[in-house]
């Protein structure tokens, strides 16, 4: 055996690793997948040079078109990919609930064939290294399946509803992947993305209740569950808000990168350790700057948020900055205030408001 085949050869299972600690299991990768692509979607805007590149503030809505960055094609890129890749797993997970060989291809080891049929228990290695089908044929089975009443999971049956938008998520990953050279703007990425692709999520997982709670729950400080705000507005039958959109994709962006463990209690000694830490930033700033105001973070909870509002010479506001030195937080235009949309929170507090 020559290096390369040690090295092709040397790989392991999760299922079987000891060395994992059972941290992780093989149907986790699932959830590292859809955890990359949300983290990719909410970070889309700031992937741009500023929201004002794609946010038209007197007309209210999303320019058609914007200048592309080497940030946005990354965004978009992990964005196509790791949902078609969950996806892909999640259709291959329901598959295999029915029996292993509705997610193979081209089988030519008979004893393989003969265990699976058997039920005899096979090396996940073993197994591993049998070719599966691709996404559109594994789909393809799904659907026929549940048409033809043979899986009667109504959760199942429910989510292979969206079948034309997994098709429409398959085809740019195929035009992205295979090609290099295919990508949507903004505005329709944002809309595929929260009107059709994030209830199909939602719907998947409610399938996996006790996995719900591994990625979803992004929990804020204040009571906004963005995903939700998300799919909300684009199922109101009115005019889509896109800088209530914006506002919550740097809510959920933030969520994503905040350090603080999610459900700890704000008197456990951690937590007031690990504040200080950040409210001491924040102070220093104000040392320099009395004009800044300070106040606790929508994301995190902690009063690490520093912000800024210039006015101009007859005292109307013209600049704004919000910036959290705990999650990162980062606003730079009233659109993202929360108390715009009829949430508690109010981030800037403009004169006269």
């Amino acid at each position: 055996m020559n290096e390369i085949q040690r090295i092709r050869d040397n790989g392991f299972s999760l299922d079987e690793n000891k060395k994992a600690e059972n941290i992780y299991s093989n149907s986790d990768l699932k959830f590292i997948a859809l955890g990359t692509a949300l983290r990719a979607f909410f970070s889309l805007h700031k992937s741009i040079f500023s929201v004002y590149d794609v946010y038209d503030h007197e007309k209210k809505r999303l320019h058609d078109t914007h200048k592309i960055t080497e940030n946005y094609i990354d965004s978009y890129y992990r964005i196509i990919i790791h949902f078609q890749h969950y996806f892909e797993l999640i259709i291959k997970e329901f598959l295999r609930k029915e029996n292993e060989l509705l997610t193979l291809s081209g089988i030519e080891d008979i004893a393989l064939t003969y265990k699976i049929l058997k039920k005899q228990q096979i090396n996940s290695q073993i197994l591993s290294k049998a070719n599966t089908a691709e996404f559109s044929e594994s789909l393809k089975r799904l659907k026929k399946l549940c048409n033809d009443g043979l899986i009667k999971d109504a959760g199942v049956q429910n989510f292979i509803k969206g079948s034309n938008q997994l098709d429409c998520l398959n085809y740019l990953r195929n035009r992205i992947w295979h090609r290099g050279t295919y990508f949507l703007y903004f505005p329709d990425i944002l809309l595929l993305i929260g009107k059709y692709i994030l209830p199909l999520v939602i719907d998947s997982l409610s399938i996996l209740p006790k996995s719900f709670k591994k990625i979803m729950e992004r929990k804020l400080n204040i009571d906004i569950d963005p995903i939700s705000e998300i799919i909300l507005e684009y199922k109101a039958n009115r005019k889509i808000n896109f800088g209530k959109l914006i506002c919550l994709l740097e809510l959920g962006r933030a969520s994503f990168e905040n350090p603080m463990p999610i459900k700890i209690k704000q008197t456990n000694s951690f937590y007031k350790h690990f504040a200080a830490k950040y409210e001491r930033i924040a102070a220093k700033e104000l040392d320099f700057d009395p004009t800044l105001e300070v106040k606790r973070c929508p994301v995190c909870g902690i009063n690490a948020l520093v912000i800024s509002i210039d006015v101009n010479s007859v005292g109307a506001p013209e600049a704004f900055d919000a910036y959290c030195n705990c999650c990162n937080y980062k606003a730079d235009s009233p659109i993202y205030d929360p108390n715009k949309y009829g949430f508690s929170y109010q981030l800037f507090d403009l004169p006269g408001a």
